[in-house]
């Protein structure tokens, strides 16, 4: 009868629904970046202009990707004991 959908993948074999999904892989973009880390994409954007937050560009003007590690990095150094 009917056929059932195909379920749509990434490239790296994650499952592609929200466009904010945080996949597998190693770059963000910066909807995932605010889902994996909690904060607002402002907050990121600010973090990467007082160069706190590096970026990777992978060709001149494209999209802002950010690498995980990085990320952790930043949420590391962060932390403090009250």
């Amino acid at each position: 009868m009917g056929q059932q959908p195909t379920e749509a993948r990434e490239p790296n074999g994650t499952e592609k629904t929200a466009r904010n999904t945080v996949p597998g892989g190693r770059l963000l973009t910066l909807p995932q970046a605010r889902a994996y880390s909690g904060l607002s994409e402002w907050k990121l954007r600010s973090m990467v202009h007082a160069g706190l937050l590096p970026i990777v560009q992978l060709n001149d003007g494209e999209k802002w990707w950010i690498d995980r590690k990085d990320l952790d990095a930043v949420i590391d150094r962060s932390k403090r004991l009250l």
